[in-house]
């Protein structure tokens, strides 16, 4: 199984990664060693805020910190999609098509005026 480096992406459901990072000492070589839960959970985009309270809840309760955030999709694929949806549903371009000629002249801008962001 091959190591994660640079800006690979980060396989959908795998809980325990190796990535290749500098050495500390002398940050020419490269070391492989086992991906942080902290580095994994900004890989899938967990609220700092919500990375801490998994942390302290993990250290109060003696358990093993859960890394169940994997089998999900990284946030901000999740926000990419719900702006487009979105951005669909508030476009302000009237959808009726009256006649032949309102179909052929939709995608123009004279009817469907591109929405800024």
């Amino acid at each position: 199984m091959g190591a994660i480096e640079g800006v690979d992406l980060v396989p959908a459901g795998r809980k325990h990664l190796k990535v290749l990072s500098p050495l500390v000492f002398t940050q020419d070589d490269l070391v492989l060693r086992d991906i942080l839960p902290g580095e994994l959970m900004d890989a899938y985009d967990v609220e700092v805020t919500v990375q801490d309270a998994l942390k302290e809840a993990s250290r109060i309760h003696s358990v093993p910190l859960s890394l169940a955030f994997v089998l999900e999709a990284p946030g901000k694929l999740l926000t990419a999609v719900g702006q487009a949806v979105l951005k669909g549903l508030l476009n302000p371009c009237p959808l009726k098509m009256e006649s032949k000629n309102d179909r052929a002249n939709l995608a123009s801008d004279k009817i469907c005026p591109p929405i800024s962001p």
